[in-house]
């Protein structure tokens, strides 16, 4: 079996599961209840790493469903305690743990990795994973957060209603092992985090624009059953994007609006 990453907290505590219904749902449920899956009562240390072979209802965000084939792809959670981020700002931990993913990815295939917003992993206009993070609130600050990830590994081909996903192994023909693929995120993600405790948000911000699928670029979007297009033109510190439309700019709050990959502009 792989060692340990080579990180202070982030995945020392490593637990490995053949099935489950959703890794967050299993960190959720420890969390709040302190009962550790093997019955163990404890309330998971920082950086506490849930892995799955099989998703069975696994999520995106929004409520959306994730799709991941047995044994294929990765599915995992990271729980942390970023008491330092304040509640209005919690989308900056998503920032931060996103440019955590794209750094590993990098490492595997040295091409533009991409974020669209809010935080699916992109790469050749085609997605390859997700971010879903759930946080806990004590008073204006998170007490916890549950980073679930979900990335296309070693699947061949998928279902005709996903056209645009893509696994890793699809674009450079490699079978990867699962946990050592997950060992280096938890590097990565680590290294991220502390940039973002050290007070480096301007720093990840203007990284994460550069890497934002679309910025600074016309596109088509739709929002309310609309289609129009705009130019992203930045990113606020709650999340909102900010985008100008017909020399205005309007923001957009998650789930507001979608970005069509792909399509023709008007």
């Amino acid at each position: 079996m792989e060692s340990l990453p080579r990180t202070h907290f982030t995945g020392q505590t490593f637990l490995e599961y053949q099935s489950l219904e959703s890794t967050n749902r299993c960190a959720l449920d420890w969390i709040t209840s302190k009962i550790r899956p093997d019955a163990q009562p404890a309330l998971p240390p920082e950086g506490t790493v849930i892995l799955a072979r099989e998703q069975r209802a696994g999520r995106g965000q929004f409520g959306t469903t994730w799709y991941a084939e047995p044994g294929a792809g990765l599915t995992m959670s990271l729980i942390l305690y970023p008491g330092f981020v304040q509640a209005a700002s919690a989308f900056q931990l998503s920032v931060a743990l996103s440019l955590g993913v794209l750094d590993a990815l990098k490492e595997e295939i040295r091409e533009d990795w991409q974020l669209k917003w809010p935080n699916d992993v992109y790469i050749r206009q085609r997605k390859a994973g997700g971010v879903l993070i759930e946080n806990g609130l004590a008073g204006k600050h998170l007490s916890y957060a549950v980073f679930g990830l979900g990335l296309n590994v070693n699947e061949r081909s998928f279902p005709a209603e996903l056209p645009r996903a893509v696994s890793l192994r699809q674009l450079d023909g490699r079978e990867r092992s699962i946990r050592t693929l997950a060992l280096k995120l938890c590097e990565h993600l680590e290294g991220r985090y502390e940039q973002l405790r050290q007070g480096a948000w301007s720093a990840l911000k203007r990284q994460y624009l550069q890497v934002l699928l679309g910025y600074g670029e016309r596109g088509l979007f739709l929002s309310l059953g609309e289609q129009f297009e705009g130019v992203i033109a930045g990113l606020e510190d709650s999340g909102e994007l900010a985008l100008e439309c017909q020399g205005r700019l309007r923001r957009f709050r998650f789930k507001e609006i979608e970005q069509l990959i792909g399509e023709r502009s008007l």
